[in-house]
Formats: C-alpha cells, structure tokens, sequence
C-alpha cells in the first residue's frame, strides 16, 4: 500500500525551505513528476512533502492546483483561502497564528505540528492515484490526522469519481465486504465493532495503487479513534472485471 506518516519526522531547523527532492518519469504517456520538500520549526513544526506534476499542459496545472488547494486548506486557519494561496504562504500563516496565539495564551508553550506527506501511488495513461497524508496539532489531547486519495484523469486532470472507474454492482460490494472482513479478522479484530451497527459501506477514500485497488478508511469514519485506520486492498486480478477504465 503506502507509507503511513511517522509525525513527527525528524527534526529539522529550517527557516522556510523549499527543495526539490526527486524528478521521475511516469509510464511511456504517463506523467512526469518531482517532489518537493518545505520544512518550517520556528516556534510551530510543519513539514510537507507532495509530488508536483511538471509536464507543459492542462491535466498537469489541474492536478497541481487540486493538490495545492487541498493542502493549503489542511494547514490554513481561514474559512476559505484564497486559490492564489500556496503552501509556502499557508505555512507561513499557520506560524503566524500560532504567534497570535501564544501572546493571547502564554501559558500555553506546547508547539503547534503540521506533517503532510503526498504520494503518487499509480501513474498510468488514463489513471493518475496521489495519496495525502496530514497530521495537524494545534493542542488538545491528540492531533487529527487524515487520509485523502485523488484519483484523476491523467488526460485532463479532473477528478474522477469512484462510478468512474468501477462498476458497483452488487457482485463488486460482496467481493469489497468479504476483502475487509478478511483483513480485520486477520488483524485479530471483531468485524461487529465497525460501521457503529449499520451495514458494510464502501470508504470515502479508495484509489488505485500498482497492485490494486486500495481502501482505506479514516478514523472515526467505521470504528472508534483508537482503532485507528481500516485499509484492506483487491489485487488486478480480482478487480478487472470491474474496472471502467485503467
């Protein structure tokens, strides 16, 4: 599947960098992507690292805005950011109201965190899957931490919806409950404590990867937050059938 986040990450003091980590080429029409670094420890602790298409076209400015905007409203305090707003700005923001708010507060010492960790995690010529990973803690007993997963049209960048791409016909969702019963037997679970006492639902979240297709539910969205994350994953073989497109 794809790395979980580790928060916190090594601990690094840096005053608002930006690196460019890696350049990979996607598939033969694939995309072709780099991964950019920002790190931030000047009285909050924010690191995020997300891929960022760099071929010349529509579907690649789509994509990176999606990817941009989704981030920036990870970390901002405010009700709507602005498009124009980028993860450099947002994390300089979000330091700037952790400022606000130890001079309103100063007995309040604890450090505010934002750890936000993309993936591309499938990259084919009709398929482009990037996983975002964010763990954010502005105080209170424990941060919050979430899992998205973006399936776009690698042709133009849109969003594709989860009909899209699958067929969810009823052959398809008893194969999907039997997959997630497998997996929480298999970690020793009680498949009576999901889903608060309703029947089998699919997840928000599910995204194709090169073994599969994954699912991946977030806390508190089947099971209580101490359960923590439920992924489980049906291999190509067993999904082709079911696939729209790939």
């Amino acid at each position: 599947m794809f790395n979980k986040l580790d928060k916190p990450l090594k601990k690094l003091v840096l005053i608002l960098v930006a690196t460019i980590l890696t350049v990979s080429c996607g598939t033969e029409t694939g995309l072709d992507f780099k991964t950019t670094h920002f790190a931030l420890e000047d009285g909050v602790k924010v690191e995020v690292d997300y891929p960022i298409i760099i071929n010349n076209n529509i579907a690649a400015e789509r994509i990176n805005q999606t990817v941009n905007n989704y981030i920036v409203n990870a970390i901002s305090f405010a009700e709507k950011p602005s498009p124009e707003t980028d993860v450099n700005k947002a994390i300089s923001d979000f330091n700037l109201e952790f400022q606000k708010f130890k001079a309103d507060f100063p007995e309040d010492i604890v450090p505010w965190e934002a750890y936000i960790e993309g993936e591309l995690l499938y990259n084919s010529p009709l398929i482009t899957t990037i996983a975002i990973n964010s763990y954010l803690f502005t105080g209170g007993a424990h941060g919050n931490d979430y899992i998205k997963l973006f399936n776009f049209n690698t042709e133009t960048g849109e969003i594709l919806k989860v009909d899209d791409v699958l067929d969810l016909n009823a052959e398809f969702m008893t194969l999907a409950k039997n997959k997630f019963e497998a997996e929480v037997i298999k970690n020793e679970g009680n498949v009576n404590d999901y889903f608060f006492g309703d029947d089998f639902k699919l997840p928000e979240n599910m995204g194709l990867n090169d073994q599969g297709l994954i699912f991946v539910y977030n806390k508190y969205e089947i099971a209580s937050y101490a359960q923590g994350y439920t992924e489980f994953l049906i291999e190509f073989n067993e999904l082709e059938k079911f696939l729209k497109v790939r």
